[in-house]
């Protein structure tokens, strides 16, 4: 990443003392996974001007959708066709990328199709999960609107309520359901201002937190922002990288809020075959510990692996009550996406229960050479807008190991094995020296 500029210039810039400028502001539910952080519940478009914020609308992605001219209709990702029945591709579903310029692109490219407020005004798209609300709840303290009483701990989830069901009670119309987030909003932005100076070093904290989480995601199309976001490392890119890369990615299709119940941890294994080549297992072992209620189903997802370019898939299995299965490699999609290949499959994991699912693929020559050569690395990049998988890897590259970082535990120095556990809750780059 590039230098940091300081505080100060980064207040003056997005703060609009250097000219005003309009975000649109993208809520991703990362209860409910999507390639780019999260579902599009809610969106809002902010002016900033002179340190001044105007919030110039907040109302659900469904009635943006609704307003949708006829004439647009760009068609679907086929997953979102076969698995959630939908023709047309809206604004709802635009953040279909785990590179977050792609999904950025794309969600302010539908909203000025389908008319969005001040939608050529817009100078930067910004995408902020519900955990940033969490964490400004436990600085601010709870929240008071309409007699419901949010805090860090409850935000997310009655917030969910409310606009799926409570509105109801409350007679509301089902399309003013989400009324309730524009003075939610208005106020968490006043509660902000009011305490920001005492509590600077806690929202510095926070910032930089939910950058490095992947939290906070910013697309600034030009030059100055785009050079401060990438600084900051908000831009939300799959990293580029010669050396080894692996990114696991959910995409909740039609599975309620069911992400806040899930658990994983991802494997990642390298060994030699017996005919001398290196090849990669990567595992994701599902956890669902829910039941079914109003916002907890069967997990559906979509998974998309990606992986160096020019890797080759040999095997893939799911395992499932200690029973195991081969998967036909005929039945997992494929493709390359940002210099990446990437195998792609459905599967469902039911309340109470677990599934773990593995592919196995030989590693380009690219990443032969530099395990032979005695230098490897791996970057194992998390998906946005999750928490914190957990991780593991094992990595026999049949040569004393010589140096790494980061270091095993003392025990497991000085063999050919390189283990490790730990989490996603950001990034991860391993690099190994081997003898």
């Amino acid at each position: 990443k590039e230098e940091k500029i300081s505080i100060i210039e980064t207040a003056q810039l997005f703060g609009g003392f250097q000219g005003p400028k309009t975000y649109l502001v993208l809520f991703q539910n990362n209860t409910e996974l999507r390639p780019g952080g999260g579902f599009i519940g809610t969106y809002a478009v902010v002016r900033v001007e002179n340190g001044s914020v105007n919030v110039v609308t907040v109302e659900g992605s469904g009635r943006l959708d609704a307003r949708a001219p006829a004439s647009f209709q760009p068609k679907p990702p086929k997953q979102i066709q076969e698995y959630l029945g939908i023709n047309t591709w809206f604004f709802r579903d635009s953040n279909w990328f785990p590179d977050f310029e792609k999904s950025a692109q794309k969600a302010l490219e539908f909203y000025r199709l389908e008319g969005g407020v001040a939608a050529n005004d817009i100078d930067m798209v910004i995408g902020v999960t519900p955990t940033v609300l969490e964490r400004i709840l436990a600085i601010i303290g709870p929240v008071t609107i309409d007699n419901i009483e949010f805090t860090a701990s409850n935000v997310t989830e009655v917030l969910e309520y409310e606009v799926e069901y409570d509105y109801k009670k409350r007679n509301i119309p089902f399309e003013e359901r989400k009324r309730i987030i524009q003075p939610f909003f208005t106020h968490i932005i006043r509660a902000v201002k009011r305490s920001v100076l005492f509590h600077l070093s806690d929202y510095l904290n926070l910032a930089q937190d939910m950058i490095q989480e992947k939290h906070i995601l910013v697309y600034a199309p030009n030059n100055p922002e785009r050079s401060v976001v990438a600084a900051y490392g908000a831009d939300g890119l799959i990293q580029k990288t010669d050396g080894d890369f692996l990114l696991w990615v959910d995409t909740n299709l039609a599975a309620l809020k069911t992400d806040h119940a899930m658990e994983r941890v991802l494997d990642y294994v390298i060994k030699k075959d017996s005919n001398g080549v290196f090849t990669s297992q990567v595992r994701m072992n599902y956890n669902h510990t829910g039941n079914f209620d109003w916002r907890t189903s069967r997990y559906r997802t979509f998974a998309k692996v990606y992986v160096p370019k020019g890797a080759i898939l040999t095997s893939a299995e799911i395992v499932h009550n200690g029973n195991r299965k081969n998967i036909p490699l005929s039945s997992i999609d494929s493709g390359e996406f940002l210099d990446k290949t990437w195998f792609g499959f459905f599967i469902s994991i039911e309340p109470q229960t677990q599934k773990t699912v593995s592919l196995s693929y030989k590693l380009p020559e690219t990443i032969q050479e530099q395990i032979i050569s005695g230098s490897y690395s791996v970057i194992i990049q998390k998906q946005l807008g999750t928490i914190a998988h957990g991780l593991t890897l094992l990595l026999d590259f049949g040569k004393t190991i010589v140096g790494a970082n980061p270091p095993e535990e003392k025990v497991e120095w000085g063999n050919a094995e390189y283990v490790m556990e730990t989490d996603l809750r950001t990034d991860r780059v391993f690099r190994i020296e081997l003898e």
